[in-house]
């Protein structure tokens, strides 16, 4: 891995923990409905945990594909500010 990689991925992370904290509240909601399933489905465990393995997976690639494109819209706006 070099330089740039471990920057983003830093990033990342970062970005990751404040949309966590400002969706904590759909998470708790998520958690509270697969907790509810799980003690009525006992069975279907590792379906309720794949379900919460999908959702955050999800959330990591939003956060990195966001990302991705606002630092590519950033970089091409500068250009051409700078071409002008």
């Amino acid at each position: 891995m070099d330089w740039s990689e471990s920057v983003l991925l830093d990033r990342y992370k970062q970005i990751s923990d404040i949309c966590d904290q400002q969706t904590n509240n759909n998470y708790e909601g998520l958690m509270y409905i697969l907790r509810k399933l799980l003690s009525e489905l006992p069975d279907e465990k590792l379906m309720i945990y794949e379900i919460e393995n999908i959702f955050n997976v999800q959330t990591r690639l939003v956060v990195e594909k966001a990302y991705l494109a606002g630092l590519h819209d950033g970089i091409s706006f500068a250009h051409r500010v700078k071409i002008s």
